[in-house]
């Protein structure tokens, strides 16, 4: 299962966010993120991020991960979305970079109960 968001503003692209999701109660996985450097800090890339956000909701995913070179300033921005630090592991080759696995808690959506599972009991 994967997605392919293309923002665009005023009817030209200004970024996109590629993701991949395992089955129904594992976690859906931000692959890429890229927004155009003339629409950085426009809150571009937060849209694009709740647009998977919504979508791993949507499909039951339990999590939204990724990973994040710790020598960007990006990190601040996964940050305040609430993605938190798992661990770190060696990036690419080329660059030799520290990368973070960062990892977003999903709510269950309303409606996606198993009702039949439930039972009420009288206090």
């Amino acid at each position: 299962d994967q997605r392919l968001w293309i923002l665009e503003s005023n009817a030209e692209s200004v970024g996109f966010l590629y993701t991949t999701g395992g089955s129904a109660g594992a976690s859906a996985h931000i692959q890429q993120i890229c927004v155009r450097p003339d629409a950085r800090r426009l809150e571009f890339a937060t849209e694009l991020v709740a647009a998977a956000k919504e979508w791993a909701i949507m499909r039951r995913r339990q999590g939204l991960t990724c990973r994040v070179a710790t020598d960007i300033p990006a990190v601040g921005f996964w940050d305040a979305l609430g993605f938190e630090v798992r661990g770190l592991e060696r990036g690419g080759l080329r660059r030799s970079r520290v990368m973070e696995r960062r990892y977003l808690v999903l709510p269950v959506p309303l409606g996606l109960f198993d009702l039949a599972r439930l039972t009420v009991e009288a206090i």
